[in-house]
């Protein structure tokens, strides 16, 4: 996977831009910025109320079909300068609001949800619903804790900033050869998907609407990559297949799709079935 390989085809990597409103704050490209953040419950343990924490960051604009509203999510990377050279900046990692400690968050615009509440319940409802799971994060599943948010002095209203569900919070190990890889595939467009374009990905790491996120750096052949996922969409899909629950069974972890099912009926999570389904 060499640095000229292409991650996604150009429509995919470069439609954000046009759908942003003219006065967004924060485009689809990184912008730099000063984060303070006042926490007014401090760390309860140590009764260190109403705290401020500042760090340097990057933002960007996030989401596909979502950044046409005019309140936008973004990616936000918490960042300090090196200790071997000030001139570079690396992660800040911190314990937010009492969530991992980490550099790499999201601040989630709640802009289609009126009343705020949705999002922060079905959080802990999944938390809930996993929390005999063992995993090597800290949670079966990211946390949201509600901000208020303010850029260049306007007020932005109430966003809430969450962990991002990633490599680290699966708790994913990679290596050079297939077999020995975990894998995740991230639904990426916002209009329905291509479901038998696994053979020939159209690039290593995107094919039919999805991306391969983990490992980042892959080897050929590039197909193999692609086979659990393959595999699935094939068992979940197609019609050809003579005895699904056998075929499904074999590759998926039943117990999970059946509390993934019930946690979506319980959130009423209709807009989880074309991306997060």
């Amino acid at each position: 996977a060499e640095e000229d390989v292409v991650r996604l085809p150009e429509d995919v990597e470069n439609n954000y831009e046009e759908r942003l409103s003219e006065d967004a704050p924060i485009r689809r490209e990184d912008s730099y910025a000063t984060v303070t953040l006042l926490d007014p419950r401090g760390a309860e343990e140590e009764r260190k109320y109403g705290e401020v924490f500042v760090s340097e960051a990057r933002l960007h604009v996030r989401g596909r079909s979502s950044v046409n509203y005019p309140k936008n999510s973004y990616r936000m990377e918490l960042l300090i300068p090196d200790e071997q050279d000030n001139s570079l900046l690396i992660e800040n990692k911190v314990p937010l609001l009492g969530m991992r400690k980490d550099g790499d968050w999201i601040l989630n615009a709640l802009y289609a949800e009126p009343t705020k509440i949705r999002e922060k319940l079905a959080a802990e409802v999944w938390l809930n619903m996993n929390k005999d799971v063992q995993t090597p994060g800290e949670a079966a599943g990211y946390r949201v804790e509600y901000v208020e948010v303010f850029i260049d002095d306007t007020y932005w209203g109430l966003y809430g900033l969450t962990e991002r569900i990633d490599a680290k919070m699966l708790g994913l190990t990679g290596a050079d050869e297939t077999k020995d890889s975990d894998r995740l595939y991230w639904s990426i467009a916002d209009e329905n998907q291509w479901w038998k374009e696994y053979e020939t990905p159209e690039t290593p790491y995107y094919s039919g609407g999805y991306e391969l996120r983990y490992p980042d750096v892959i080897s050929e052949p590039y197909e193999e990559w692609w086979r659990p996922f393959r595999d699935l969409v094939r068992a979940s899909r197609e019609d050809a297949v003579a005895d699904r629950e056998a075929e499904f069974g074999a590759i998926a972890d039943i117990n999970s799709a059946v509390d993934y099912y019930l946690f979506y009926q319980a959130v009423t999570g209709v807009d989880n079935v074309i991306q997060n389904t």
